[in-house]
């Protein structure tokens, strides 16, 4: 019975790869992403993304205020358009960064769902 290297050595090899893209996929979702809740209200998901991000140091005092419920959705559409790095809106957050995509998606889903506050 002969045993060629290529057929002994292929499992492993893609064992592990699979292994390591795996691992690479959880890390990368942890890395800067906050949890998103199943149904996007403002006290489950949008005050804690905000608060995660460091928005609300920064907007308490400065344009648009972010430090409650009914500032925020009044606010809305700036809000979006600089977490989305919208051209013609000033960039957010200023690290340069922008959220993971499932983050914006989540202000996108609290828009659908009606701005739902709790």
């Amino acid at each position: 019975m002969r045993i060629s290297l290529k057929s002994s050595v292929l499992p492993f090899i893609l064992f592990g790869l699979g292994v390591t893209f795996a691992f690479s996929s959880c890390l990368k979702e942890k890395e800067g992403s906050a949890v998103i809740a199943s149904e996007v209200t403002y006290e489950n998901t949008i005050k804690g993304l905000l608060s995660s991000r460091g928005c609300e140091g920064c907007h308490a005092s400065q344009s648009p205020i972010l430090t409650d419920y009914t500032k925020v959705k009044d606010n809305f559409a700036v809000v979006l358009a600089s977490i989305k790095h919208e051209a013609g809106t000033s960039n957010m957050p200023k690290s340069g960064n922008k959220m993971p995509d499932a983050e914006i998606q989540a202000f996108i889903d609290w828009e659908a769902g009606s701005f739902k506050e709790n």
